[in-house]
């Protein structure tokens, strides 16, 4: 008889010269079903057997076993499982020494067991992507905000005094830190839509370094801009929290205006541009107000009518809300404080 780790009993019926186990059956009352003549001499016994318990106080297999061996019975609570269970020894004995070595592999591992049961693991890549709202500034000295979804769709504004000089969006992806988007859009002040690229390296919910290559002459100096994490991302934003009328800051030359109400309907005003509005906190519970703005003047860069899907945030006070249409053909930016 050999007992083997995490099995109460296995039994080599072909080699065990101890046929106790008959007398071990018999106080089970399942002789009769199971020890028949048939069933002992039929090939199947040469195959290893195991008998799980599961009763109170947890008495081990053994100590039956030894009991029955000398002659006496064992003394089980009548609320015994039986789980018997038939597999091949050699399949048994390898399956075990298989677990054995491949235990402690973590899920952002991959691990591979050869024939002589040597383990080897290798790191599983990261697809984790920048996501956060990220502050900083450019190498030409523009000051830079970027907001990165959950879904990968990035906003990166950057401005002057305020005053909007660039506005980028895409969706990135990302491989052990390093992230792109080879179809990002960039916006100038004027409106202009430019196809480029961006590129970059990050470390979670710390640093970010990207650069913007855009593709149209003679708009060809990259944006790189460094940043750094904002906590307030990991808040969430409730429409209590912008109840209210905000205004854009004296810095900025375009009168803007937007006032939100506790159902989170929202009106407002950009120069000559109207706009109504809806806005709803994000299911991730993130410092994000998930919003749809419709534009009602003819002045406006989208037309008069249009709608465009728009992420809004607050930190330090200050509203950004950031968005573009659908066909990536017209963007809107308004920053604005109270």
């Amino acid at each position: 008889m050999a007992f083997l780790p995490g099995w109460d009993a296995v039994i080599d019926f072909k080699s065990s010269k101890d046929k106790s186990w008959l007398s071990v059956l018999s106080v089970w009352g399942i002789r009769k079903r199971f020890a028949s003549r048939a069933w002992r001499n039929a090939p199947s016994r040469q195959a290893i057997w195991s008998r799980r318990l599961k009763f109170p106080g947890n008495v081990p297999l053994i100590r039956c076993w030894r009991a029955v061996s000398r002659g006496s019975l064992c003394s089980f609570p009548k609320t015994i499982e039986f789980v018997l269970m038939k597999l091949p020894s050699k399949i048994t004995l390898l399956a075990l020494a298989s677990l054995a070595a491949c235990g402690g592999g973590g899920s952002d591992e991959t691990c591979t067991t050869s024939g002589d049961l040597q383990k080897t693991c290798i790191a599983k890549p990261s697809h984790s992507i920048p996501e956060g709202i990220w502050f900083g500034a450019t190498t030409t000295g523009l000051a830079a905000q970027t907001i990165v979804l959950e879904t990968g769709q990035y906003f990166s504004v950057y401005t002057l005094s305020g005053n909007l000089a660039w506005l980028t969006e895409g969706i990135v992806t990302a491989t052990d830190g390093a992230f792109s988007d080879p179809a990002t859009v960039a916006v100038d002040y004027a409106g202009a839509i430019i196809a480029g690229t961006l590129a970059g390296n990050f470390t979670a919910k710390s640093t970010l370094a990207a650069t913007t290559s855009i593709n149209t002459t003679p708009n060809t100096t990259a944006l790189s801009f460094n940043g750094n994490y904002n906590s307030t991302y990991d808040t969430p934003l409730a429409i209590s929290d912008v109840l209210g009328t905000w205004n854009n800051p004296m810095t900025i030359a375009t009168t803007a205006t937007v006032t939100f109400s506790s159902d989170g309907s929202a009106t407002g005003a950009q120069g000559a541009c109207t706009f109504t509005g809806s806005f709803r906190p994000r299911a991730t519970g993130k410092h994000i107000l998930d919003g749809t703005l419709t534009f009602t003047d003819a002045s406006c860069a989208t037309g008069n009518g249009v709608a465009m899907p728009v992420e809004a945030t607050v930190v330090n006070n200050q509203l950004s809300i950031v968005g573009v249409t659908p066909q990536r053909s017209t963007a809107f930016y308004l920053a604005a404080t109270r």
